[in-house]
């Protein structure tokens, strides 16, 4: 079995979930043979991009399976790599949905936006290295009209807004450091929370974290197998941590005295303010049960990106458009179905539908995990034996000799849109319009031209050849579609 290689976007105390999976083993009480390793790309402070950079260098390696742990919108940033095309990843799994970030400042009592515009000066932020936090910052800015801010790392927003508040500045800091948060603000002293991002209307529905790896692993029976339990065990890490507080803090408590979470010369969390972390951990309900993504959280997290990015109509439309090829479900719903079924709980089994629901069952055993290779494979082979039918090598009736040829491309075609580098033609709204349209011309045009040539003693072999091909398209077509609309159902 390949070793799994997560590579979180930062050493952030928020990722507990995973930080208790790896501390308590929990991948290994799954499946022995599964070796999950956790790792940061660069220093501690890394980010979103570097965490999927790192990721899809390491998916040319045959013997590892990488994962990024990160904001999955980072693949649609202007500072994203080329080599980092959302037709390429796939995201199996939220880990966080709501904006883990907090506004802090010593002013005591919560602050709605409006509020904040009145009380402060300047806002502190995260660079674009952790694309949420820098968005969130950028369009706190633009609803407050505060036009002085600092852009920080991770772990040095607080320090820079303590040496903020020494000058006299009034300055609010937007934060995901959990860890120098409780240092600071569990007792009130030196800073307090004015505002909880992740009560703010504005992200009630939001998408912040998730896990992403390449299409080519979600494509592999082997590596699917590995990502289903992957995400089980993340999936049961959330359900020890939201157990109950004792639990919680028991586990935490252990895990705490890891140096990773800590910036240098930082003391170790003691037992209140692990304590405090967890009741704010309960109060905002950062993780959820079921780590499927659902279409409202991707569209808010779009909506609001390119609201505060200056996005262009049709590109907000384009990564809309690119959840169901990007959002893959099965691997949350496997999780939890195998969970619940510890508890005498069985997966209903759907109704048969007759030969329709018998065809879509069928087309989705043959191609459901039909890997790129055997997909190319079977292109090349079908096109050679549609060329030896249709040049008459074989004695065969010429009606017969045209059509094979038409059918065994049609199956090329049904098979060469499951590869997921040519998925990617079909991801856009009026580019699948036009060619549902141009395509359904053509095949009327050659199946009643083939037929009248056939009849009237004047066979043409190529037309079975073309036939087929705007047929095949539309019947793949066709099967993306049910299985995208069964993929975007969840629990």
């Amino acid at each position: 079995m390949k070793k799994v290689v997560i590579y979180r976007a930062a050493d952030a105390f928020l990722y507990l979930p995973t930080y208790i999976a790896e501390h308590r083993k929990i991948f290994q009480t799954i499946d022995k043979e599964l070796h999950v390793e956790f790792c940061t790309p660069g220093d501690h402070q890394s980010g979103d991009i570097p965490a999927m950079e790192a990721m899809f260098e390491d998916s040319h390696k045959h013997d590892i399976l990488s994962i990024a742990l990160c904001d999955p919108l980072a693949m649609f940033s202007r500072y994203a790599p080329d080599i980092l095309q959302p037709k390429d990843l796939r995201l199996i799994g939220a880990l966080i949905t709501k904006p883990s970030f907090w506004g802090v400042n010593k002013i005591e009592g919560e602050l709605s936006e409006s509020g904040i515009g009145h009380h402060f000066k300047k806002i502190i932020y995260y660079d674009e290295a952790l694309t949420t936090g820098h968005f969130i910052g950028k369009q706190l800015r633009t609803v407050t009209g505060i036009s002085s801010f600092g852009s920080v790392n991770f772990g040095q927003e607080i320090n820079t807004l303590l040496k903020e508040q020494e000058k006299g500045t009034p300055t609010i800091a937007i934060t995901a450091d959990i860890v120098g948060l409780a240092k600071e603000a569990h007792t009130g002293e030196n800073i307090t929370i004015n505002h909880r991002f992740s009560k703010n209307p504005r992200y009630s529905d939001f998408l912040t974290t998730g896990l992403i790896t390449t299409a080519m692993n979600t494509n592999c029976p082997e590596d699917t197998y590995i990502l289903r339990k992957v995400v089980e065990g993340i999936q049961r890490a959330i359900f020890l941590l939201r157990s109950s507080k004792e639990i919680a803090c028991s586990v935490c408590q252990e895990i705490a005295v890891e140096r990773e979470f800590y910036q240098d010369g930082q003391d170790s969390l003691t037992q209140d303010e692990v304590s405090w972390i967890i009741d704010q951990i309960y109060e905002e309900n950062f993780y959820p049960m079921n780590l499927a993504v659902s279409k409202s959280q991707w569209v808010n997290a779009v909506k609001a990106r390119g609201r505060v990015e200056f996005w262009e109509d049709d590109d907000i439309k384009e990564a809309n458009n690119m959840y169901q090829m990007v959002v893959h479900q099965e691997f949350s719903e496997a999780a939890t179905w195998q969970i619940v079924s510890e508890f005498g709980v069985s997966k209903p089994t759907p109704p048969s539908k007759g030969i329709l629901g018998f065809l879509k069952n069928l087309v989705g055993i043959i191609l459901g995990d039909a890997a790129p290779l055997i997909v190319r494979a079977g292109f090349i082979i079908t096109l050679l034996a549609s060329i030896f039918f249709s040049t008459g090598l074989v004695n065969l009736p010429l009606l017969v000799r045209s059509l094979i040829p038409g059918i065994l491309l049609l199956c090329i075609f049904t098979f060469a849109f499951y590869d997921p580098a040519l998925r990617g033609l079909l991801t856009r709204s009026k580019i699948r319009t036009i060619a549902r349209v141009i395509s359904g011309i053509l095949a009327v045009i050659f199946l009643v031209g083939g037929t009248w040539l056939e009849l009237n003693q004047k066979p043409m072999h190529w037309v079975g050849m073309l036939s087929s091909m705007p047929l095949g398209f539309l019947l793949s077509d066709f099967i993306l579609w049910m299985q995208h609309r069964d993929s975007t159902r969840h629990l």
